[in-house]
């Protein structure tokens, strides 16, 4: 018999997207245009989600690029306050889980997942968790689906 589980991505599906919902806070603290801070946050962004920079260093660089010196803990704050999660989706992974393995593996930053869950409990939805700045490996990629294959 194979062992099946289902496998969920979390940011975009169980939570909506965090610059998306914090984008007119942070135009506003970066006094910017909102594209401006889009075009930044999204060229560091990967490397913040494969763990190749941290928290820290990610909110340096979007300053150096908008020639600002915000506080990075604002920063974190801005975007972390704006998620909000999807109830249907989180109780479709709790049913599931009563009788299927429930993983999730997300393009994420792990020092931000650890915010996340403490405020809203996502870890428990799954039976085994990924997070991308933790695993190094970027999804779509073919070493992701081989890594939920193995584990």
């Amino acid at each position: 018999m194979e062992d099946k589980c289902l496998v969920f991505d979390i940011f975009g599906v169980l939570f909506s997207k965090g610059l998306a919902g914090s984008l007119a806070d942070l135009e506003v603290v970066f006094n910017r245009p909102a594209g401006d801070v889009v075009n930044s946050y999204q060229k560091w962004e990967k490397q913040f989600d494969v763990g190749e920079i941290d928290e820290k260093a990610f909110w340096a660089a979007v300053n150096k690029d908008l020639s600002t010196s915000i506080d990075a803990e604002l920063l974190t704050h801005l975007v972390i306050s704006s998620y909000r999660i999807d109830p249907l989706v989180a109780r479709l992974a709790r049913y599931y889980r009563r009788s299927t393995r429930v993983v999730a593996y997300t393009n994420y930053r792990k020092e931000w997942f650890d915010k996340l869950d403490q405020i809203f409990g996502i870890a428990k939805l799954f039976d085994t968790l990924f997070v991308s700045s933790e695993t190094k490996l970027w999804k779509p990629g073919k070493e992701v689906f081989e890594l939920l294959c193995r584990e």
